[in-house]
């Protein structure tokens, strides 16, 4: 009887070879039909999903890290087509992850509540609106973004987790900079440019964003984060330094000027207790003596000609009159080009048949939200900025040296947006995605009840 068993067992062995040739085979064959049919990195990028995947169900964190790189490669095209398509599907993985592992009874995280809220004020606005197809785009951005914060926020809650949050953030920033720095050095060809005042063309680089300010809202409210992750690591800091260079010189690439007032406060919100008095002045000081010559003209162009300031006190003067005639609700989200068409304020540059067409935006994000979405809008956006500011100070008072850091970090993070979205209107974009799942960050590092701001 065991002479029977050992020589099926061993003719099984024989066939092993067999067997894993004609699989492997298989799976070449497949991989050459389907190469061919669809498309060549469709097989290796299955595969690799497939291991992010079982990955982030070991660590969620990883997924989180993986998920801040999604932005960038989509708009570089390595996701296929739709763009947006893997980024929301990733989006609400992490959604249901979260509220798959989180405990019973354990309370939302701060201002969830607040964000749904303006999610149904868009919604609404939205259908009264009248459904505009510009305002699919914001609609799909805003529910994705809602997506990423609840994933994040109830995903990353130890320091651990923000680590490796802050290493994909670190990623995307390093990524996106290294293209930005490309584009400058080799002088790709870009849609947007600026005379000096000597005359000089500058070219202003997107590294794959739809315009250079995007590029400069994408960076200036990610640096802080790598800033913190530069400062609280005990290995691989040469990493996040190289990471924060190259976001830095990115920002600049894009002569964006509401990014690069931001950046140079960001430094500043690192500072703490009566240093600030002293280093904040010496700092800004600094940074006007060594600053490319590039940057002055940038900014000179401003004086040199009102046509710029001009144009961005009409957008606005219009927001406000859009606002008037729909102050509840607004005019619709999306609705903002017609909006201005159909605005009956004199004195409008902008309009439909002419040279210039009306404007995406308002170029202030606060008037662009009272304009699309009315008082109601407006309200809880200030209320989802005011609760994120009172969480990151808690933050920042903690007695935990990573925490306090963080803090800083993300109340660096709230200013730069600000200051950025007083020119530009950034949550219009995919960058929007970006902000709702660093706000995640902040509720998640926030645990109720716990007054020093540190998660357990």
């Amino acid at each position: 009887m065991t002479g029977v068993a050992g020589r099926v067992i061993g003719r099984d062995l024989d066939l092993a070879p067999v067997v894993l040739a004609g699989a492997g085979a298989g799976l070449g064959a497949a991989f050459v039909v389907v190469a061919w049919a669809v498309h060549p990195l469709l097989v290796p990028g299955v595969l690799a999903l497939a291991v992010l995947v079982a990955a982030t169900l070991r660590e969620p964190a990883v997924g989180v890290a993986a998920g801040f790189l999604l932005v960038p490669l989509s708009n570089l095209g390595v996701l296929g087509q739709p763009p947006w398509a893997l980024t929301t599907a990733w989006g609400t993985f992490l959604c249901l992850l979260g509220l798959w592992r989180r405990r019973a009874g354990e309370p939302l995280p701060a201002f969830t509540l607040a964000i749904a809220a303006f999610l149904v004020v868009a919604v609404v606005s939205f259908v009264i609106g009248g459904a505009s197809a510009n305002g699919h785009p914001e609609l799909r951005s805003l529910a994705t973004g809602l997506l990423y914060f609840t994933g994040i926020a109830l995903l990353v809650r130890t320091g651990r987790q923000r680590t490796w949050a802050v290493g994909g953030i670190a990623a995307a920033v390093a990524l996106v900079g290294a293209i930005a720095a490309y584009e400058r050095v080799t002088g790709a060809v870009t849609a947007q440019a600026f005379f000096t005042p000597d005359g000089a063309l500058v070219g202003r680089v997107a590294a794959g964003f739809g315009h250079p300010n995007e590029l400069g809202g994408f960076l200036v409210v990610l640096v802080p984060f790598v800033l913190a992750g530069a400062i609280v690591a005990r290995r691989g800091r040469w990493a996040f330094v190289a990471a924060a260079a190259l976001g830095t010189y990115g920002v600049y690439a894009s002569f964006s000027r509401g990014a690069l007032v931001a950046l140079v406060l960001v430094p500043v919100f690192f500072l703490r207790g009566r240093r600030v008095l002293v280093l904040a002045p010496t700092l800004a000081l600094l940074l006007a003596l060594t600053a490319p010559g590039l940057v002055g003209e940038r900014f000179a162009t401003l004086t040199q000609s009102g046509s710029e300031v001009a144009t961005r006190v009409d957008f606005w003067r219009t927001a406000a009159e859009i606002w008037q005639e729909s102050p509840v609700l607004g005019a619709g989200l999306g609705r903002f080009p017609e909006a201005y068409a159909e605005s009956r304020l004199p004195g409008r540059g902008f309009l439909p048949g002419t040279l210039s067409e009306p404007p995406p935006h308002a170029h202030n994000l606060l008037l662009q939200t009272a304009a699309t979405e009315g008082l109601a809008g407006l309200v809880v956006l200030l209320l989802i900025l005011a609760s994120a500011a009172s969480v990151a100070l808690r933050l920042r008072r903690s007695d935990d040296r990573s925490t306090a850091v963080f803090g800083s970090a993300a109340v660096a993070f709230l200013a730069a947006f600000l200051i950025h979205n007083q020119f530009d209107v950034t949550l219009l974009e995919g960058t929007g995605i970006y902000v709702w799942a660093l706000l995640g960050l902040v509720a998640g590092a926030w645990t109720p009840g716990r007054h020093d701001g540190t998660a357990t």
